[in-house]
């Protein structure tokens, strides 16, 4: 659980920075069926006709566009949308009562609040805050890795834009400081002592 919270951290934490504004799964590639009442991601494209039969339009099974495995992939967009059209009023429990008669695998899609407000997340402590200059604590997904005897997550928050400039260049890089000195003069590199995150 901790592991795919934390692969989720981009979805995740815009949920959390937006305080709770965004939550609609990331429409990249596929993305699920919007539901009346939620999302869904369905194995639609395991097999078109299941498909088409499944939602009343097996009309579009001898369609030109849909005809070979090939066409059904090439067209797949158009595929999704009808699909996506058609469960659109549809609550999950209606469309589960048809996928399970048709045998279309499917799950149901929690929203980020769903995963956020899980107790188990909070037991576990994946949701940590972390206190921001300029913004106070803010709360953030914490690290899925835990070894006994050691204290896991962030220590504080991230680095502001060319906070360790110096540090690294000169402590770990061995630069002199008169070439530091240039760079810094020539606009190169960056360094910042203060204000509030990148």
């Amino acid at each position: 659980l901790d592991a795919m919270v934390a692969a989720n951290d981009t979805t995740l934490q815009r949920h959390l920075f937006s305080a709770g504004e965004l939550d609609a799964p990331s429409a990249i590639y596929r993305p699920p069926l919007k539901l009346k009442d939620g999302f869904l991601a369905a194995s639609i494209g395991l097999s078109f006709a299941k498909t088409m039969r499944a939602i009343g339009r097996a009309d579009l099974i001898d369609d030109k566009r849909f005809c070979t495995p090939t066409l059904q992939r090439e067209n797949m967009a158009v595929f999704v949308e009808i699909t996506k059209a058609w469960a659109a009023d549809k609550t999950l429990a209606e469309v589960a009562k048809v996928f399970d008669e048709h045998d279309i695998p499917y799950g149901k899609v929690a929203s980020s609040a769903e995963v956020l407000s899980n107790p188990t997340l909070a037991a576990r402590q994946m949701i940590v805050e972390v206190d921001l200059p300029g913004v106070g604590p803010t709360p953030v997904l914490n690290t899925p890795f835990n070894f006994s005897g050691v204290k896991c997550g962030p220590a504080g928050p991230p680095p502001r834009l060319g906070e360790h400039t110096r540090e690294v260049l000169t402590e770990l890089l061995d630069l002199s400081e008169e070439h530091y000195a240039r760079l810094l003069t020539s606009g190169a590199i960056r360094e910042t002592t203060e204000g509030a995150g990148r």
